[in-house]
């Protein structure tokens, strides 16, 4: 998981660390707040611990869910669901395709992703053929 952003004004929240981040939040008023991360590619359960230190150095935990479930077809979905109509139409298969070619996909992702689309809704015509009578 990364983290993206938070209820926060600029500058109160610090990140630091690469594989595994840690994030300080500077509170000033505050009693609260929330913040955004994404989600992990890994299809597994992830938890979430953390406390919050007060500037005397009490610790308080971090209350909210602890655990999150990912799978590969959700986080594909939010991934490359555009449009967020919960379905991958062409446009975003290519969007797949080109990240797969781009090294930032892997094979498997791919597969999963065209499955997504498979599984969608049936595309509905409306062309007609030439000559057809139009009514």
């Amino acid at each position: 998981f990364a983290y993206v952003s938070s209820s926060l004004s600029e500058g109160q929240a610090t990140v630091t660390g690469q594989q595994v981040q840690e994030v300080t939040f500077a509170l000033t008023v505050e009693t609260s707040f929330t913040y955004t991360v994404t989600a992990s590619s890994s299809e597994d359960p992830h938890t979430f611990s953390g406390t919050v230190r007060d500037s005397e150095g009490n610790e308080y935990p971090v209350v909210g869910d602890d655990m999150v479930s990912v799978s590969l077809k959700d986080w594909l979905l939010i991934r490359f669901d555009a449009n967020n109509n919960g379905s991958i139409e062409i446009g975003e298969l290519f969007s797949a395709i080109d990240d797969y070619f781009a090294g930032a996909i892997g094979i498997g992702e791919l597969f999963a992703i065209i499955d997504l689309y498979f599984s969608g809704p049936t595309p509905t015509a409306t062309a007609q053929p030439p000559g057809a009578p139009r009514g």
